[in-house]
């Protein structure tokens, strides 16, 4: 019951996140969704493959585990957003399309 509760927490959160961050990336590059939502795809599947993996890996019978997988990954995205806003300037960027 101790996983139950923040694997809840995490995944319901998730759904929000995922769903923000894609639109967010479309958006930025309209003129290469196509591209953009090709390899943020690809980074979910890997990203799944690996994880699985890793709580194979690890297994032991128990939960923990996957929580611990889910623990590093959160710390792993953590890191990897700090460093984009640390690194990326505050700069917009006006797209104009034409069809």
């Amino acid at each position: 019951m101790g996983l139950v509760i923040p694997l809840f927490l995490f995944v319901s959160a998730a759904g929000f996140i995922v769903a923000n961050s894609i639109a967010g990336a479309l958006s930025s590059y309209p003129e290469r969704a196509g591209a953009v939502s090709a390899w943020i795809g690809a980074i979910q599947y890997g990203t799944g493959i690996v994880g699985s993996a890793m709580v194979g890996i690890f297994a032991d019978g128990t939960p923990w585990p996957m929580g611990w997988v889910i623990a590093l990954s959160c710390i792993g995205s953590l890191l990897c957003a700090l460093c984009l806003v640390l690194v990326s300037p505050a700069t917009t960027r006006e797209v104009t399309v034409t069809s």
